[in-house]
């Protein structure tokens, strides 16, 4: 029995399963062919896998920025890598995280079936990113075991249809009201970018729509202008680190221009691979997924990650990148020099989640909604890691804790009603 749990849970970490098995289930349920069963499920998978072939082009990219940055910054503080605490809080208790991973899901699925919160949660390195947290965070308390398993799972159940919910009228926007939802721990960030773009911004003036002369026509390419972005800032902190990190750090021989460029190119190659993945996986898993909401969860709307709203603002993405690297730098700068912890820059959440902050923001609030959107959730990725460090760190001492906004928010808020309670009782 024991092994069956542990290989569905490994089946439903794996995104690309888990929509596949989606996919297969709901075709069944609408009874179609076996030619379109098969097609639907084999390109639903295929169209995952060829977003994260993708994005792994593009981590390669940013794992080579990363001691660049750390040289400018110094490599010295808390690391906030939700990815190294989830290894670390393995090793403590991976029987319990296992049972919330696997707990959370199906009450995420027991309030879709009962509930108007229709919204699955199938992305599922975002279930695990919390499933780490929680256990960890109430440990401290006392609350271990299946106590954890049963009142972490409830969390992270509720957790997973309000980061869908608190942004669904901003993704409403974002795809001109496709039946999906974005299912991912910076919800909260995602929508306070979407919140102030409205307050602040004008849609009129969207980052899409950017105005450039026709002897600049090229720069209209989203490909090619965030080549040249990319190539940019790994030219500026190429400078600013000195080519000993170049060389000895990270073993490049080439020119550090001849450098960039390469790095600009492969970038903007795994944006435009994520891109067509994104339109494939859409144009499977939505149609598909119309059988589950008829017959088993009535108007139930998927939850997926983050990246597929990103083929609709790529300009977007890169201006919230932008921006949530100056946020980040800011608050850096800020928290450091008035004696408080130094925070060691994420940048591939500044990428990943600043660039969705950028797209939010800009559904609502135009160029300047995507520019606050970006630098407001830059500066989260900063300041929200201390605060959750105080509640991880008395089980992983090491200075590693989760970047994620709503990891960080949630952990922190559970880690302070444990702690409350456990000093009353």
């Amino acid at each position: 029995m024991s092994g069956f749990i542990s290989g569905f849970i490994s089946f439903i970490r794996s995104a690309e399963m888990l929509l596949g098995l989606v996919a297969f289930i709901g075709l069944i349920l609408q009874r179609k062919s076996l030619s379109k069963v098969l097609t639907g499920t084999v390109k639903t998978i295929v169209g995952v896998l060829i977003l994260f072939a993708g994005a792994g082009l593009m981590v390669q990219v940013l794992e080579k920025l990363t001691p660049m940055v750390y040289q400018v910054f110094g490599q010295e503080g808390l690391m906030p890598m939700t990815a190294v605490l989830l290894q670390k809080g393995m090793e403590i208790m991976g029987g319990t995280i296992s049972g919330v991973f696997l707990g959370g899901f199906l009450v995420n699925i027991i309030i879709a079936r009962f509930t108007r919160w229709k919204y699955i949660m199938l992305a599922g390195n975002q279930m695990l990113w919390i499933s780490v947290v929680l256990p960890l965070v109430v440990a401290p308390a006392g609350l271990v075991g299946i106590p954890s398993i049963i009142v972490c799972s409830i969390i992270a159940g509720i957790i997973y249809i309000y980061v869908a919910a608190i942004t669904q009228p901003y993704t409403k926007i974002i795809t001109g009201g496709q039946p999906v939802a974005v299912g991912h721990m910076g919800g909260t960030g995602y929508a306070l970018a979407g919140w102030l773009g409205k307050k602040l911004g004008d849609p009129s003036k969207s980052t899409e729509s950017i105005k450039i002369s026709d002897k600049l026509d090229f720069l209209k390419d989203n490909v090619l202008m965030t080549a040249l972005v990319i190539f940019f800032i790994f030219t500026l902190f190429s400078l600013l680190a000195g080519g000993k990190v170049l060389h000895e750090k990270l073993g490049i021989e080439q020119p550090w221009l001849v450098f960039s460029l390469f790095q600009g190119l492969s970038f903007a190659a795994g944006l435009a691979v994520i891109l067509y993945g994104v339109r494939m996986m859409l144009a499977e898993i939505v149609p598909a997924f119309h059988g589950v909401a008829e017959k088993l969860i009535p108007n139930a709307i998927p939850a997926l990650d983050v990246p597929i709203i990103y083929p609709f603002m790529p300009n977007a993405v890169v201006i919230g990148f932008i921006a949530s690297l100056l946020g980040g730098a800011l608050a850096t700068f800020v928290i450091r020099f008035s004696g408080g912890l130094f925070v060691v820059p994420p940048v591939m959440e500044h990428f990943f989640m600043g660039g969705a902050a950028g797209v939010f923001g800009n559904a609502t609030g135009g160029r300047r909604g995507a520019v606050i959107g970006g630098i407001i959730n830059g500066i989260f990725f900063t300041v929200l890691p201390v605060m959750l460090w105080q509640y991880t760190s008395v089980m992983v001492p090491e200075a590693v804790t989760a970047v994620d906004t709503d990891v960080c928010l949630w952990g922190s808020l559970v880690g302070a009603i444990a702690r409350l309670i456990h000093s009353i009782f």
